[in-house]
Order: structure tokens, then sequence, then C-alpha cells
């Protein structure tokens, strides 16, 4: 009985605070999303669950308004709670990689992340047709960007038509068109730069 007391004291104090939060900072969006990032820290979310203030959330927002340091700030802490973050992985490491703004570029942090992801995912045994495909063929596609950014344009022309193989074999005709962009300027040992212009994704 006293563990359902706490428990239902635990819920109430959560609920009153986030109302209170909710009061103060109405008026300052960033002050509430560092709000949340700091629930996180203190163990109110495991952040696998879904919430539309969770980090990984918190950095597509930042990245739609071109507020790169935040974005990263926000996926390395949604990559720190949940190691299998596959989303979180391709955007921090595509920004890294194509940031349009020099101070926020980090290549070799980029091929790190992604060669974490593709080991946990096991991508370089994948057989098509298989769910994770995609989610494989754009960790490809990132970590070519990344050793682009690296200056090691052999090695992302390989890594982006592996990307281009496995897209196209599954039928992603669009996002393959995308990546055929990223070839071209690896091919002419250019690094691809990506400005996010109000969208979420880079795909």
């Amino acid at each position: 009985m006293k563990n359902e007391k706490q428990e239902i004291l635990y819920r109430i104090t959560f609920v009153v605070s986030i109302l209170v939060l909710t009061f103060f900072f109405t008026f300052d969006a960033n002050a509430w999303h560092k709000t949340w990032l700091d629930l996180f820290d203190w163990g109110w979310f495991d952040g696998k669950t879904y919430v539309n203030n969770s980090p990984g959330y918190l950095g597509k927002r930042y990245l739609q308004q071109g507020n790169y340091k935040e974005a990263i700030l926000c996926y390395s802490k949604a990559i720190e709670l949940n190691k299998t973050d596959v989303s979180a992985y391709i955007e921090l490491a595509w920004l890294l990689s194509t940031c349009v703004d020099d101070k926020y570029r980090d290549g070799l942090r980029a091929i790190d992340l992604t060669e974490k992801a593709i080991t946990f995912l096991e991508c370089r045994n994948i057989i098509s047709p298989n769910a994770l495909v995609l989610s494989c063929g754009e960790l490809f596609g990132v970590q070519a960007a990344a050793y682009a950014e690296v200056g090691k344009y052999e090695e992302a022309i390989k890594l982006q038509e592996k990307a281009l193989i496995m897209l196209k074999n599954e039928g992603y005709e669009a996002l393959s068109k995308e990546h055929e962009k990223y070839l071209k300027s690896f091919i002419e040992h250019k690094p691809w730069r990506h400005k996010y212009n109000g969208t979420l994704y880079h795909f």
C-alpha cells in the first residue's frame, strides 16, 4: 500500500510539474525544450518511448529552425538513452557530415556513428528483400558523406554506390535520385553540403 501511495504521489507531482513548466515556458520554446532534456537527464523517461518532446524529436525540430548546436546535443542525448535509435544515428551523422556551418562538421565522429549503427543492424550481411534495407541504405549513404567530408572520396564513392544498389533494388526511386546527386558530388571530389530550409529530413 505504501508503494502504491508513493507511486500516486510521484505521478501527481509529475503532472503538476509539467503544468507549471508549461505555464512558465509558454512563450519560450527553447527553454521548454531544454527543460524536457533535463527531465530525461533526471530519469523521468527511458528515451525509448516516443513522445513529441523526446530528444530525437527535439533534434528534428531544432534542425527545422537551423539550430545545429542544439540539434547535435539532442541527437547525442537520444543515442545516449537508446543505443539502437537508428534514426538518431542517421540524422546526427548526416548533420556532422554535411552541415553548411563549418564549426559543426565532424566527419570522423560521423564515420564512427554510422559504423556502430551499420554493425548492430548487421547491414553488411543483409539479404534483400528485408525491412532493414531502407535504414541500411541510408546508413551507407550517410557514411559515404562522412568519408567525403574527411577527403576519402574513393571510400565515399564505393559506399554511395552500395547505397544506391540497395535502394534501387527495393524500388526507392525518388530516394535513389537524391543519392545519385550525392554520388555525382563525390565523383567530382566535392563533399555534400545540406541546408535544411525548414524541412525535418534530408532524404
